[in-house]
């Protein structure tokens, strides 16, 4: 494909009907952006992908890629970044749906902005409500995004997902203590690809191989959070089984810990020294400090949230939650002990778990928000929200959804 200013790439992996929902929603879509698709399917789905691109080509700039089955996410994005001469670009899940003229404001602002590194607007999971809830589509914007155009209700502040400092290490620290991952961002394609290539270094490990892509790239610049509607994400029942594979390698009371993380602590430091950005020692002590935080507010604030769930655990359940707690807390740099409110946790962990499972459970509860309210005439997004309910009805049993309960009016 020819010089581009944005290409999407969709990674997919023997998931035929997903990648044919995304296809023919980006078609609808009348997406201008070059699409390529990074396919390690085995057969038959790599037949049926290829059926599907054929179907849509007339309408939709679309390549398929294809790769050895079972390639690794990080190898196929990085060759196919390396193919492409756009000076943007931006990765969507297969069974994601992106809003294209959000896609065009990120590209804008960044085309006009020289010193950000990456652009992004609100995320949203879709579910389907059990039926006692009336069997209702809620779209559900993700905690920790505040002021979203789409809630309806006031939530707890929260910091600003835009990262505007001017230092490299202060801008890993505001990154990490209030973590929202990049990979789905609009980057500036050749740094992209140098970024994917170093998370290819930790591949198979999902919490440093995000972490490095994501830390690298406001190592490089600065971060924008656009607040209009970015993604959909319908959320499948077979989540759970992702969630248990990265559960596992975010557990730092594992052996090889300490290990994998001086891995990756060093590669930053190393990226940081050569830019001049800081000595080794300030290097290695600011991304120290910055991951004391991070574990802090994702790690160990889980583990309470867990502990102090009295209807979902017995007492065996929560004495093994509070032994793991104190094996994340020997684990951690001593810094975390002093940094980033942790003490407060510390001194009053049952008090301070109650605090948050209230402050979250209110979120989650108040953030819901019914697909009808989004396809009324009166709403900004009828028609972007069209398209998403349109293709996800049409695709239900290919694509169940995931079913909560949900207390809605």
């Amino acid at each position: 494909m020819g010089n581009r200013t944005l290409s999407l790439i969709i990674p997919t992996l023997d998931r035929p009907h997903f990648l044919k929902r995304a296809l023919e929603y980006l078609e609808k879509q009348k997406c201008s952006h070059p699409v390529l698709v990074a396919d390690s399917s085995g057969e038959p789905a790599r037949t049926i992908n290829q059926s599907t691109i054929e179907s849509v080509s007339a309408t939709l700039q679309v390549e398929h890629r294809r790769y050895e089955h079972g390639a690794s996410p990080e190898h196929k994005i990085a060759d196919t970044l390396s193919a492409v001469d756009s000076r943007y670009s931006v990765l969507c899940a297969d069974d994601d749906f992106v809003i294209p003229r959000t896609i065009d404001r990120c590209v804008e602002f960044l085309e006009s902005h020289p010193d950000y590194e990456t652009a992004a607007g609100l995320v949203s999971n879709l579910y389907s409500v059990e039926p006692s809830a009336g069997n209702r589509l809620l779209a559900g914007i993700a905690p920790g995004i505040s002021q979203s155009k789409l809630w309806t209700s006031p939530t707890t502040p929260r910091p600003s997902l835009t990262i505007e400092n001017e230092h490299p290490c202060a801008r890993v620290c505001a990154h990490l203590l209030n973590y929202h991952p990049t990979f789905y961002s609009v980057h500036r394609r050749e740094n992209h690809l140098s970024n994917i290539q170093a998370a290819a270094e930790f591949a198979g490990d999902y919490l440093f191989g995000e972490l490095m892509a994501s830390v690298l790239s406001v190592i490089q610049g600065k971060k924008k959070h656009i607040n209009e509607p970015y993604i959909i994400r319908p959320l499948r029942p077979d989540n759970s089984t992702i969630m248990q594979a990265r559960k596992q390698t975010y557990d730092i009371t594992e052996d090889d810990f300490s290990q994998r993380y001086a891995r990756f602590r060093n590669k930053l430091v190393q990226i940081l020294v050569a830019i001049r950005a800081a000595s080794p020692e300030n290097a290695r002590d600011a991304i120290n400090d910055a991951f004391s935080g991070f574990a802090g507010q994702n790690l160990i604030r889980r583990e309470l949230l867990r502990a102090n769930q009295p209807k979902k655990n017995s007492l065996a359940q929560a004495a093994r939650q509070l032994d793991r707690i104190e094996k994340i807390l020997q684990a951690l740099p001593r810094s975390v002990f002093q940094r980033h409110l942790l003490l407060d946790m510390i001194r009053a962990p049952i008090q301070y778990a109650r605090l948050l499972y209230c402050e979250e459970k209110w979120i989650s509860d108040d953030n819901y928000l019914p697909m009808q309210r989004l396809l009324s005439r009166s709403s900004p997004y009828q028609r972007d929200f069209q398209l998403i309910y349109d293709h996800v009805t049409s695709y239900i049993s290919e694509c169940p959804l995931l079913s909560v309960p949900v207390n809605v009016s």
